[in-house]
């Protein structure tokens, strides 16, 4: 079988003609742009996704009186553990739910914004669903409340790495 060149000749053969500088400055731009994201875009896009999934984990938690299903929900398992382990356990599944997603479905770029600064994002995000909670809830015991936040960052923190991890097995293997 005999290919024909002719058409890559001609082309290599081709005078060059540069781009117009005002072309190449947008396309520098737009992927500046899109290799570093700002921070507060990648915080909020974080805290839409919290709200959003928050709302779901929600929604199978008795003591907002959401529950979906017939019982005591996630707290049934972890109410064996007692009332701090229980707490730790709420804590880690709401913002460790975010936290994996987060990880599967933001952008390479946005995950590296993340894990820059994933103490201050994930403390933010804490503080900020713990004080939610307590306007919508009213009382609560500095010991849970504490456990709760044990929970949300080590539960957060765990899921991401492992979203992060999960993700970069995935790419390597589809190589």
């Amino acid at each position: 079988m005999k290919i024909n060149n002719s058409d890559y000749t001609a082309f290599l053969a081709a005078k060059e003609i540069p781009p117009p500088p005002r072309l190449t400055q947008e396309i520098l731009t737009q992927v500046q742009r899109d290799l570093n994201p700002p921070l507060w875009r990648v915080f909020t896009k974080l805290g839409a996704l919290q709200l959003g999934v928050g709302g779901i984990v929600l929604m199978f938690c008795p003591q907002f009186g959401t529950n979906l299903f017939s019982g005591m929900g996630l707290m049934t398992p972890f109410m064996r553990f007692g009332d701090i382990g229980c707490m730790i356990g709420c804590g880690s599944v709401f913002l460790g739910a975010s936290g994996l997603l987060g990880a599967l479905i933001f952008s390479t770029a946005e995950l590296g914004v993340i894990r820059k600064s994933r103490l201050l994002q994930l403390s933010s995000m804490v503080l900020l669903s713990g004080g939610a909670f307590v306007c919508l809830a009213g009382d609560q015991l500095l010991t849970l409340g504490l456990a709760w936040v044990f929970g949300g960052l080590v539960g957060g923190l765990a899921t991401m790495e492992l979203g992060w991890f999960a993700r970069k097995l995935f790419a390597h293997a589809s190589r």
